[in-house]
């Protein structure tokens, strides 16, 4: 289950880095709230855009990278998925190819300030993101 847009708004916003951060195009990822599960998600910043996302992949719910940081591909023209090669488009999230095709990635409400900050709404916790199931 994906949280849905009125869920995300009403996440809380972090501030999770400085446009300088980025290169262009380039991807950085952040980590947001504390405990033992705090939230991952990761900036795109392409042709002077930005998006912010979620680091799970829709196939198997894991991080899309397997080295800090990496997350584009193709010149920075596509997100990939480290472990199964899924390929993303970075303005949308939509998969375009790999086992998870047609699907999209959980888009993160951002927003960059006039001095620069990037902020995202994302929950506390990856507990917060994908609650215990209900057991009877």
């Amino acid at each position: 289950m994906m949280p849905s847009d009125n869920v995300a708004e009403a996440w809380p916003e972090w501030q999770v880095m400085h446009i300088g951060e980025l290169g262009d195009p380039d991807a950085r990822s952040f980590s947001v709230g504390d405990g033992d599960w705090p939230f991952n998600g990761f900036i795109v910043r392409r042709q002077g855009q930005i998006a912010a996302y979620a680091n799970i992949c829709p196939h198997r719910r894991h991080p899309l990278d397997l080295e800090p940081h990496a997350f584009l591909v193709d010149n920075g023209n596509l997100i990939r998925c480290a472990s199964h090669g899924a390929l993303f488009c970075p303005e949308s999230g939509v998969c375009l190819s790999g086992p998870c095709t047609g699907r999209s990635l959980v888009v993160l409400p951002c927003r960059l300030e006039s001095d620069g900050i990037i902020r995202v709404n994302a929950p506390a916790t990856l507990e917060e993101f994908f609650p215990p199931a209900q057991v009877d």
